[in-house]
């Protein structure tokens, strides 16, 4: 419940932009996206200890053009976050996944190559912490904000084909939750532009 609102507005007003701005013949891309998380927490009451973790995201994404060298570019992704703790004994586990609204601005540079930067909002979906590979798994979602805002930074390169890859760092402006920790992702994307 706590992401289906920001789900249902977003959905509800990239139909209206979209449906808009088609309408003035304007060359909107659509596509997918998805890669590879690599996520860690810091700050506030987080370990020191605590190492980058693994994951993925996956989704859409539209871009509206502004000039021949603006554009704003609109995602909704799946995506999984979290941490490792080594140094205890035995080790922790987070893994929080999110629903991840970026709106961004992006600014051509070169042949192929768009500069990224903007907000993203996330609203958490899911949250567990494990002790050991094998432990007994904790559900933590209630202790987590409803949204989270960070500030996502990157590069992507297009081909002519549709065909586009891009790496950003998504760097997290609020806490997680009370204890003041902050999420830092890097993620590295292929995406295909539908039209």
């Amino acid at each position: 419940m706590k992401c289906t609102k920001a789900f249902v507005s977003t959905l509800l007003f990239l139909t209206f932009v979209t449906t808009k701005l088609d309408a003035q013949d304007l060359d909107i891309k659509a596509g997918i996206r998805g890669g590879l998380n690599i996520s860690n927490l810091q700050g506030g009451g987080a370990s020191g200890d605590n190492t980058f973790r693994p994951g993925f995201h996956l989704g859409a994404y539209g871009e509206i053009p502004l000039s021949d060298d603006l554009g704003v570019i609109v995602e909704m992704l799946f995506s999984q976050e979290g941490t490792i703790t080594r140094g205890a004994r035995p080790h922790h586990y987070v893994r929080i996944n999110y629903l991840k609204i970026p709106a961004m601005v992006s600014y051509s540079f070169a042949p192929g190559f768009k500069g990224i930067a903007g907000f993203a909002f996330s609203a958490p979906v899911y949250a567990r912490h494990r002790e050991g590979r094998d432990g007994r798994e904790r559900n933590f979602i209630d202790d987590i904000h409803n949204q989270v805002i960070s500030f996502p930074l990157g590069v992507i390169y297009e081909m002519e084909s549709g065909l586009n890859v891009g790496a950003r760092f998504d760097l997290g402006l609020s806490a997680i939750g009370g204890d003041g920790a902050r999420s830092n992702l890097l993620m590295l994307s292929i995406g295909y532009a539908l039209k």
